[in-house]
């Protein structure tokens, strides 16, 4: 497989990016067509939707098979090289008592990398999902015989 092709690919479900796709337009006409116009406001308040919208299309987690995962998040994006990641695992979004599950990345420095694109708001119901997608990022990252990136 060529360098350019990802091995792993976690993007938004399909219904997500459909979503995304018919309410986004939906929300910049109802702005813009406000009775006496939009106004200055009207219109930053458009192009921050129209800016968010677009991130929230590209998030997920890229994996290349020369040992590069990228991860976008709503506001980050961030590369890590195979060697630098250690596990995948399902935890709490927001801390011990935070609402919501999500996959971490597990780095070998004892930091950890939240992959916001996995988050759900309650484990029973999603559980499926967060050990699906926590399943796939160890696979990529404990891949045997895959070489490892050069830093």
């Amino acid at each position: 497989m060529p360098a350019s092709q990802p091995e792993l690919h976690i993007h938004p479900p399909l219904w997500a990016r459909l979503w995304i796709v018919v309410f986004l337009p939906a929300w910049l006409w109802i702005v813009v067509q406000q009775s006496d116009g939009p106004g200055m406001v009207g219109w930053l308040v458009a192009a921050f939707g129209l800016a968010l919208g677009a991130r929230m299309f590209v998030m997920g987690a890229v994996g290349t098979s020369d040992g590069r995962l990228t991860v976008r998040n709503q506001f980050t994006t961030r590369t890590f090289h195979r060697d630098e990641l250690a596990d995948a695992v399902v935890d709490r979004a927001h801390g011990r008592l935070g609402t919501g599950w999500t996959v971490w990345l597990l780095l070998h420095n004892g930091s950890r990398h939240h992959v916001q694109l996995t988050e759900a708001p309650f484990r029973p119901g999603f559980n499926r999902a967060l050990e699906r997608h926590a399943a796939r990022l160890r696979a990529w990252i404990h891949a045997p015989g895959r070489p490892q990136a050069f830093l």
